[in-house]
């Protein structure tokens, strides 16, 4: 991928094209790419967000996960999660089956 901006013109940005492949996902089946647009779940703690990260991989939900910044963890909290927006209602009723159960 080549653009003129930061990179200079006519230069391979990589940080954008690592962006761009960890935004999509490949397909086993033929081997292509599919693009998915995510949208966030929520925030929670990192128990939680492992706990329900677990549970999207075993519905093979696409996701991924944000954490504060060094400045940030000031005023934010945990884990901010992200799935695939075509999704969401499945992971809703999942974050909300796993931040239920009682943690020992």
């Amino acid at each position: 991928m080549t653009f003129t901006g930061a990179a200079g013109a006519g230069q391979t940005n990589n940080t954008l094209v690592i962006w761009l492949w960890r935004l999509s996902w490949f397909n086993g089946q033929d081997g292509g790419v599919n693009h998915v647009t995510t949208v966030q779940l929520g925030q929670y703690s990192r128990e939680q967000a492992n706990a329900i990260a677990g549970e999207l991989e075993k519905a093979q939900i696409s996701w991924w996960y944000k954490e504060p910044g060094v400045f940030s963890r000031i005023w934010e909290y945990g884990v901010r999660l992200f799935v695939d927006k075509a999704r969401l209602d499945e992971a809703r009723s999942i974050a909300q089956r796993v931040t239920a159960k009682p943690t020992t």
